[in-house]
């Protein structure tokens, strides 16, 4: 028996991407692959692509132009490369944010398969097609033609010619669609408006769906029956199959294979895709389309799934998670779906990914103070000061931040807050900044996550006036970054002497002092180090009661277990 064939991934972006590359590898897997590491010879490698800023849209050609045209390089017992080794190219494909928002651009650069931000669960067969489809050629080509076919031979960044549009509709509307949202409104309108604005940018650029490209031969294209999305073949540029589909409530939430790492302490179970907010500084949802919810009875039967398989902390995740249900009936919303979770029997916990400031009721609050949900809150703050916070399109003042920080703290003490802030946000004058500064050192944060703007063309914020300088955006990063340290500690601090659940995730790192120690988060997030109870095996994946003693380097806590 043959050794099974090789599957590498490189992933660029956010949790949720990360998550979702996993669930790709479930797919490989389930069919016989081997996963290796993107350096490795493979016969198929898949990039998952970001296109948050234009950074992650460079970061993401660069790291598809490493994997177009690479050889897998099998060999026979004696190590001398096979024929097919010397005849044919790895099958490269492209998946993701980036490929949804700008297909052309990928296309241009001779990817074999190309799937956006939906039916990423029919990437195998995809890339087999595209492996047979790419033998079949190479066969009947001398080696030269072969390469040209496949589009190997194209300048990096260069559109293919006229047979793109033909092979693949680009998505229509986009970068003029935004701008002509952005003259029509002012800065600082209403959330109401900007959804408004976003139902509509979105409405002008959904792509019309591919149409399939005769062959040259003048045969009848071959029908791919496992999806409904058409799926689009170039035989020029060497995208052999494309799928990027519109994207609307409708489409419905995707479902992919969990994702069951192999430390079995801490599994994720993404519950919702999509955004509605349309910030103007953000891409995501056109990149995500709209809000889709995975219905609360798949939900359970995943938590079930998941409980069985023997992990004890499960995060929630999504790229807007706290809308979850928003396109489900019957009242659905992330209130209801965590108190059916919680029914649930066993010892586990429950962690949220993410919370948006708007959408945080006291019906909310309420289930989020159940002891099996983690004390551990994102609420993304963005900026302290109201202008900015117009400017972005977001829905809330600093005030309305600070009370719904004040009630977190009231109805779930010892709850860690994390946020995300940007600095540098077109208009952020220096006293803006200050203003920013100011209201994140009066709350006791637990950690920020602090990103310094970046134009992303297409967005309304990129056409703003007032683009803040690199060294203004360098000090200020660095200034919130410090006091971040500073509140990390702090919170640390505070929390020695008391008892915290802790899981337990690994055998702590050799150091001094920590010499058969196990290390573990805690459900408010804090890394606690700790010495193996006396007659304890197999730690990992439990949860443990430890006693906080003190405070090690930067917010790590040492303890001792109580009552094990």
């Amino acid at each position: 028996m043959g050794r099974p064939r090789r599957v590498a991934f490189f992933t660029l972006g956010c949790k949720v991407n990360q998550q979702e590359t996993a669930a790709l590898q479930e797919l490989f897997r389930e069919r016989g692959y081997e996963i290796v590491g993107f350096d490795s010879p493979a016969e198929v490698y898949i990039i998952n692509t970001c296109t948050v800023t234009h950074l992650a849209d460079h970061k993401s050609r660069q790291m598809i132009r490493r994997a177009v045209g690479r050889r897998p390089c099998p060999a026979d017992a004696d190590g001398t490369p096979t024929q097919e080794a010397r005849g044919g190219a790895a099958v490269t494909a492209v998946v993701g944010c980036y490929a949804q928002t700008a297909p052309e651009e990928v296309l241009s650069l001779g990817v074999d398969v190309l799937v956006g931000t939906q039916d990423r669960g029919r990437i195998v067969d995809l890339v087999e097609q595209a492996a047979r489809d790419q033998g079949s050629e190479a066969r009947g080509r001398r080696p030269e033609e072969s390469e040209k076919h496949m589009g190997k031979n194209l300048t990096p960044g260069l559109r293919p010619p006229a047979c793109a549009p033909a092979c693949f509709p680009p998505p229509p509307g986009l970068q003029s669609g935004l701008n002509a949202a952005s003259e029509a409104s002012p800065q600082a309108e209403s959330t109401a408006a900007h959804r408004e604005c976003g139902a509509q940018e979105r409405a002008q650029r959904a792509p019309a769906k591919p149409q399939r490209r005769p062959s040259d031969s003048g045969a009848a294209p071959s029908t791919d029956t496992a999806g409904d999305t058409p799926v689009t073949a170039c035989h020029w540029c060497g995208a052999a199959l494309c799928i990027v589909s519109p994207l609307s409530e409708a489409a419905g939430f995707e479902e992919l294979p969990i994702p069951r790492p192999r430390n079995r302490t801490r599994a994720f179970l993404k519950i919702e895709d999509g955004c509605d907010q349309y910030c103007s500084y953000c891409i995501v949802p056109f990149a995500r389309g709209p809000v889709r919810s995975l219905r609360p009875e798949l939900a359970l039967r995943r938590l079930e799934e998941l409980l069985a398989a023997g992990f004890r902390e499960v995060v929630l995740t999504g790229v807007h998670t706290s809308a979850y249900g928003r396109d489900l009936a019957d009242g659905v919303n992330l209130a209801s779906l965590l108190r059916l979770l919680l029914q649930l029997p066993g010892e586990f916990r429950l962690r949220l990914s993410s919370v948006e400031p708007a959408e945080a009721p006291d019906e909310l609050l309420d289930v989020l103070a159940s002891p099996r949900i983690c004390r551990h809150l994102h609420l993304p703050l963005q900026s302290g000061d109201d202008e900015i916070l117009a400017l972005m399109g977001r829905s809330y003042r600093a005030a309305d931040y600070g009370d719904l920080f004040h009630r977190v703290h009231e109805r779930l003490p010892g709850v860690a807050v994390a946020a995300d802030v940007i600095v540098g946000f077109p208009g952020e004058t220096d006293l803006r900044f200050e203003n920013t500064y100011r209201f994140i050192a009066s709350l006791p944060f637990r950690d920020l996550h602090v990103f310094k703007y970046s134009p992303r063309p297409g967005t309304r914020a990129a056409e703003l006036p007032g683009q803040v300088t690199p060294a203004a955006k360098d000090e200020r990063s660095s200034r919130l970054r410090r006091l971040a340290d500073e509140q990390a500690a702090a919170f640390a601090t505070r929390f020695i002497g008391q008892t915290l659940p802790v899981l337990v995730e690994r055998q702590a790192r050799p150091a001094p002092g920590r010499s058969g120690c196990w290390d573990g988060l805690s459900d408010n997030y804090l890394r606690i180090v700790f010495p193996a109870p006396a007659g304890s095996t197999g730690l990992q994946g439990s949860l443990v009661q430890v006693r906080a003693l003190k405070r090690l380097e930067g917010d790590t806590l040492y303890g001792e277990t109580v009552d094990y």
